[in-house]
C-alpha cells in the first residue's frame, strides 16, 4: 500500500518547499530548532516532562503546541513536527478529512526532521505511540480524536501546569 495516499503529488511539492525552507531558517544540529521554529511561527511551544500525546490546538486566535515526553527521542521529534505540521498546513481549522491532515502532518515532519522515511523510524515511532497509550490509555484515546471546545477550555486552565519555552 502506498503512503501518504490521501496527499496529491502538487501538494507533496507544496510541503516539501515549505519544509526546505523552515530547515534553512530554523537549523539545529541534529534537525531543526522547535523553539524557534516556534517563535517564528507566532506559536506558543509548551513543553511537559510527562509521558502523553503532544497536540496542536487554537485557542482564541493563538497556536499551541503541546510536546509531550516520549519514551523515544525520535519520535519525540518526529511527533513534535507532526504538530507543527497542523500548525503550518492546516491552520488548524480542519479543512480536509482528519486522515488526510494526518497523512499531511506525517509527510510535513518526514520532510523536516528526516525521520520516517525508513522502517526503523516508522518501527520506532510506531513502538513509542504505542508505550504511550499502555501507560495512559485513557488520556492517548481521546487525543486520537479532535479536541472538543470543553477540552480546550481545560487546555486553558491547565496552560499554567506546562513549561514555557
Amino acid at each position: 500500500m502506498r503512503r501518504y495516499r490521501h496527499i496529491t503529488d502538487e501538494r507533496k511539492e507544496y510541503i516539501e518547499g515549505i519544509t526546505k525552507k523552515l530547515r534553512s531558517e530554523y537549523p539545529s544540529s541534529p534537525g531543526i530548532d522547535f523553539n524557534l521554529l516556534a517563535n517564528g511561527l507566532d506559536t506558543v511551544f509548551l513543553k511537559t516532562g510527562k509521558i502523553g500525546g503532544s497536540y496542536a490546538a487554537r485557542i482564541s486566535g493563538t497556536d499551541y503546541v503541546v510536546k509531550a515526553k516520549g519514551f523515544i527521542s525520535r519520535a519525540e521529534a518526529y511527533e513534535t513536527a507532526h504538530e507543527f505540521g497542523h500548525v503550518v498546513l492546516h491552520n488548524l481549522e480542519n479543512k480536509l478529512s482528519v486522515t488526510a491532515e494526518e497523512d499531511e502532518a506525517d509527510y510535513f515532519a518526514e520532510k523536516l526532521t528526516g525521520i520516517g522515511s525508513s522502517l526503523k523510524d516508522r518501527m520506532l515511532i510506531n513502538l513509542d505511540a504505542s508505550l504511550r497509550i499502555l501507560r495512559h490509555p485513557v488520556k492517548m484515546f481521546r487525543y486520537a480524536f479532535r479536541i472538543d471546545k470543553k477540552e480546550k477550555e481545560d487546555l486553558k486552565i491547565s496552560l499554567a501546569s506546562y513549561e514555557h519555552s
